[in-house]
This record gives C-alpha cells, sequence and structure tokens, in this order.
C-alpha cells in the first residue's frame, strides 16, 4: 500500500511539475504561440480567360492574397507534377505552352513569407494552330443580278466574301466590294446582289477560326448573263466657271458627265490631247495645271465608265495671259470752268478706277470705270485754280493682271478778258509836224503783267505791224498828207487774249 501509495503521490507531483513546465514555455515564448499558419489564396487566369490561342506564347493572370499582407513567392507547373523554381510572385507572367495542339493546363501556387503554401490553382486554354480549311463551295445564280454561294469550313469559321468586276481599275485586295459573316458557323452563305449584266466576277472567300488562324483565300468565277454596257459616257468641261482668261497656271476644271448604265468610274486629263494623266476617281471638280507660257490654252478630258466604255475627249480653252497692261497717251485737258477731264489709253482691254485728291489722302475720290475699254477718261468738276491734285490710275486686265500709274496736275483758271489800255501819240500832243513819230501805251489785264502784254500798230485798221512789247516806246510813221491822222492799235496778253 505504500509503494503504490508513493507511487501514486510522486506519479502526481510529475504531472504537476510537467505541467508547470509546459505553462513556462508557452509564457516565456509568445512568439511561438503567435505563428502565422494559414496558407495564401489566390487565382490564375490565361490570356484575360480566353478560351482559345493559335500561340504557345500566352499571359498567365494571377492574383493571391495574404492575411499577412504580402506574397513574395509563386511557383509554376505544366502537368501539377513538375515545378519550377519559386519566383517573386507577379500579376502578370509570359510563358510558353507545351508544344502540339490541344487542350493546355497551367498550374499554379503561391507561398508566404512563414512558408504556408498555397492550394494548386490551375486555367486551362485550347490551343489550335490549324487554318480552317474551305471546302464545298458551290456558286448559283438565283436572279438577273444575284448570286448565291454556299460553302463548308472543317471547324467554325467567320467568313469575309470578296468579289470584283473584271473591268475594275482596282486590285482585288482592296476590297472593292465584301460581305461577311457575324458568326462563327461550320456552314455559310451569302447572297451577292446588283451585279452587272455581262460581267464575270471573280468571288474570294477567307476563313478565321475562332483561335485566329486565316486560311488561304479560295476564289471562284461566276459570269453574269445579258448584254455588255456598250455606249461610253458623254460629259462637258469648264475652266474657271467658264472664264476667258487667266494669270495662274492653276486652274479649276468642272466636269459633268453622264452614262446611261454603269456609270462614269473615272476620268483622265492631257494638255495636248496625246499625253493623258493616268486614270482617277471621277469627281465634279479638279485643279490642274495648265502648260507655260502666254497665250490660249486647251485642257482636253475623257471619261470612263464602269464598264470600261470611254468617252470622245472633251476640251475648253482659256487664255493665260501674265502680262500687266500698260498705261499710255495721258492728257489733262480743260474743259470749262473749274472743269478738266483726264484721259488715257491701255494697251489692251481693261476696267479698273481712278482715285485723287487735294490738300490731303484722306481727302481721296475714287472714279470707278467697271466697263472695260482701252479707251478711258474721267472729269472732275469743281477744281481749284492753282492747286496739286495727286491722281493714281488703276488698270485691270481681263485676266487679272493690273496696272498703276501715279502723277500730279495743276489746274489755273483760264484767262479770256482781253488787255485794255489807251495809246499816247508823240507825248500827248494833238500836233506834229512829221510823219516819224514816237508812240507808248498804257496797259492794263485782268491776269498778265504789262511786261506780258504786246501791242500792233496800224494805219488803216487791217495791215498791221509786228507785236511791240507795252512797256517801251516805238517810232511809228504816219501815212503822206497833212491833215487828221488815225492810229490804230490792239493788245495781246499772255493767255492769247487780243482786243478789239
Amino acid at each position: 500500500m505504500f509503494l503504490s501509495g508513493g507511487l501514486k503521490k510522486h506519479f502526481k507531483s510529475g504531472l504537476v511539475l510537467l505541467g508547470a513546465l509546459i505553462l513556462t514555455i508557452l509564457v516565456c515564448n509568445p512568439a511561438l504561440a503567435d505563428r502565422d499558419s494559414i496558407a495564401p489564396n489566390g487565382g490564375i487566369m490565361i490570356n484575360n480567360g480566353t478560351e482559345l490561342t493559335n500561340s504557345r506564347n500566352v499571359t498567365l493572370n494571377l492574383w493571391a492574397q495574404d492575411n499577412s499582407g504580402q506574397v513574395p513567392l509563386m511557383a509554376i507547373s505544366f502537368d501539377g507534377m513538375y515545378w519550377n523554381p519559386w519566383q517573386a510572385y507577379k500579376t502578370e507572367q509570359s510563358v510558353t505552352l507545351p508544344d502540339g495542339d490541344g487542350r493546355k493546363t497551367v498550374f499554379v501556387m503561391y507561398r508566404d513569407a512563414s512558408g504556408n503554401v498555397s492550394p494548386v490553382y490551375n486555367a486551362s486554354i485550347t490551343m489550335d494552330t490549324q487554318v480552317p480549311q474551305i471546302f464545298d463551295v458551290e456558286v448559283n445564280l438565283i436572279g438577273p443580278d444575284q448570286v448565291r454561294i454556299t460553302w463548308r469550313t472543317s471547324e467554325p469559321s467567320f467568313c469575309v466574301t470578296q468579289y470584283a468586276g473584271e473591268r475594275t481599275t482596282v486590285a482585288m485586295g482592296q476590297q472593292i466590294q465584301s460581305t461577311q459573316q457575324t458568326s462563327f458557323n461550320l456552314e455559310h452563305e451569302v447572297v451577292l446582289d446588283q451585279l452587272r449584266a455581262g460581267y464575270t466576277y471573280t468571288i474570294q472567300i477567307t476563313a478565321r477560326d475562332m483561335a485566329g488562324n486565316l486560311s488561304k483565300p479560295i476564289e471562284q468565277m461566276v459570269a453574269v448573263p445579258g448584254s455588255r454596257d456598250s455606249v461610253p459616257p458623254s460629259g462637258s468641261l469648264a475652266i474657271n466657271n467658264g472664264a476667258r482668261a487667266t494669270n495662274n497656271t492653276q486652274v479649276m476644271l468642272l466636269l459633268t458627265a453622264t452614262d446611261n448604265a454603269s456609270g462614269v468610274a473615272t476620268v483622265q486629263f492631257s494638255n495636248d490631247g496625246w499625253s493623258w494623266s493616268p486614270w482617277e476617281a471621277f469627281t465634279s471638280s479638279k485643279i490642274w495645271f495648265l502648260s507655260s507660257g502666254d497665250g490660249a490654252k486647251v485642257v482636253y478630258v475623257r471619261y470612263q465608265d464602269g464598264a470600261g466604255n470611254i468617252s470622245p475627249a472633251y476640251s475648253a480653252t482659256i487664255i493665260l495671259d501674265t502680262k500687266a497692261p500698260t498705261i499710255y497717251d495721258l492728257k489733262v485737258e480743260t474743259l470749262g470752268i473749274n472743269t478738266v477731264r483726264v484721259s488715257w489709253r491701255t494697251d489692251q482691254i481693261t476696267y479698273g478706277y481712278f482715285e485723287y485728291y487735294w490738300s490731303s489722302p484722306f481727302m481721296t475720290r475714287r472714279i470707278e470705270q467697271p466697263i472695260p475699254s482701252d479707251r478711258h477718261a474721267v472729269e472732275i468738276s469743281a477744281v481749284l485754280s492753282r492747286t496739286n491734285y495727286y491722281y493714281v490710275i488703276n488698270a485691270v486686265d481681263e485676266a487679272g493682271n493690273s496696272a498703276r500709274y501715279e502723277n500730279i496736275f495743276t489746274w489755273e483758271e483760264r484767262d479770256t478778258t482781253p488787255p485794255r489800255g489807251e495809246l499816247i501819240i508823240s507825248g500827248g500832243r494833238e500836233y506834229v509836224n512829221n510823219r516819224q513819230i514816237n508812240v507808248r501805251v498804257n496797259v492794263t489785264d485782268d491776269q498778265s503783267q504789262a511786261n506780258d502784254i504786246d501791242f500792233q500798230l496800224s494805219n488803216n485798221g487791217y495791215n498791221w505791224s509786228s507785236w511791240y512789247s507795252a512797256t517801251s516806246s516805238t517810232n511809228w510813221t504816219l501815212d503822206y498828207g497833212e491833215g487828221q491822222k488815225t492810229i490804230y492799235f490792239r493788245f495781246r496778253d499772255d493767255a492769247g487774249n487780243v482786243s478789239s
């Protein structure tokens, strides 16, 4: 009883001691008690979740999280058994899938800083590098201008159908006409309409599968029955809206053309009717350059319809004139009191204007010359005497070339009043005893000075002497015989006015 009792007592004491030791360890090592034992969680997608790819090179979309706030490492496998070394965690990773078409699975697991490893996550994608095959192509006419085309593909495909007539001037690769399906199918059908009678069409079909593989084009020919358009277009041509002349080699061609069937398609141009520009799409206008050198210029145009019929050449003419007009034969004439007439000529038909001012340019007045002519004139009234008038003549020819002439004129009021005066004989004596006498004059004039006035003498009133200066005296011989003698005299001023 002692032994057992003693044994019992000692056993209990040992348990108490062990419990105290464990408690001591837990209390003394709190880090061991708080150790992270929770694994990260996450996921994976391939190419943002697409189902198919035609390339071994894909992008993994990765995400993971951990209660510690960090996921430093990840590992990738292509079979779930053999793993690549641990690497730094990324949200995107480019990888190369194993070779060969079919379903491909990529595995990933994440590890936190405490060494906890997540479950294995995986994503799958189907790799398809085989192009679709097109077969069983049938082309059937179902109307006068309609064709139904049917075909099959080796896998669900999205198809594009292009077609072009034999006279089309643009390459097939530019998709003259096209129709495309909006879904991926194994069996396909399109209907082409508004085809032209008498044409043979080339039809081209291309298929693309869901992985993006593109087939080689399949071509078929179909002839549309009926009579062919054989009538060429008709049209016309105008240069610069029909202007007669221009001073620029660059002009605007205005094109008009119609066709009875296939429509006007293209157009070409020439400056000589022999060398033609390349065919280009028909439009209602075209910038064109004339050949150099002044003179009459002819531009030619030809139109082509959709059936290939070419019109006769149409033409239009314009005069290229790059030379400015010449202003000459300028005259300023007095018409009457305070009125002058300015006239001039030009070496070609021109229009334009006449401007003039006096005292200040701010007083400039303009007289338009709107009617084309080679002879021009303007009348200016209320002209001030002995005042400078500055004037400008601007002449513009039919082609738009301009010339400018500047000058000054001064008008003086015209003197129309003759001088007035008296003749003094021998100092004013009434009797003389010699036929040789001396005479002088006293004379006045409205405008002329005395030294600008002359006088003449006559014994009978119709036979006159030469002109003498009014500022000097002169000797004169009377007629024979005694008795009263009459001497006639008259005056002439600087303006040419002669007294009666």
